[in-house]
């Protein structure tokens, strides 16, 4: 088994611009013929999804080809995949997603300040509380 960072996943998802893309595509080759699973973590999940969010580019269609490349182990596969789409539906930063996809995954009620947040919250029908006024919604 091999664990990939976000080094790896940005080579492969932007092979046309990343330095390391040929070493990636030849390193992903000879993983695939041995057989062997790739797998990664939350934190460099969310490495990529910064760098994403920074270029200002599709977070979806990122996060779909991320995971064909390697299997989260500390974070469900639905759960990134939503704070991806979370991301690009709310325009929340990549922090501030996943903290919503935890919440809505696990159905824990967030306690926040942050507008953006809240309102995500308040639409996917999600328990929240607003430190700001002390306020709890649902």
């Amino acid at each position: 088994m091999y664990y990939a960072d976000a080094d790896y996943l940005l080579a492969l998802l932007f092979s046309q611009k990343d330095r390391w893309a040929a070493n990636a595509r030849l390193i992903k080759g000879r993983i695939e013929e041995e057989s062997e699973e790739v797998v990664t973590s939350e934190a460099a999940l969310l490495e990529t999804m910064w760098h994403i969010y920074n270029e200002g580019l599709d977070p979806i269609q990122y996060a779909q080809s991320a995971v064909c490349f390697v299997s989260p182990t500390d974070i469900k596969r639905d759960v990134f995949l939503s704070a991806a789409g979370y991301m690009k539906l709310y325009g929340l930063t990549p922090s501030d997603a996943f903290h919503v996809a935890h919440c809505w995954d696990e159905k824990h009620c967030l306690i926040t300040s942050d507008g953006k947040i809240l309102k995500a919250m308040a639409s996917l029908d999600l328990p929240c509380i607003d430190l700001k006024s002390c306020k709890a919604t649902k």
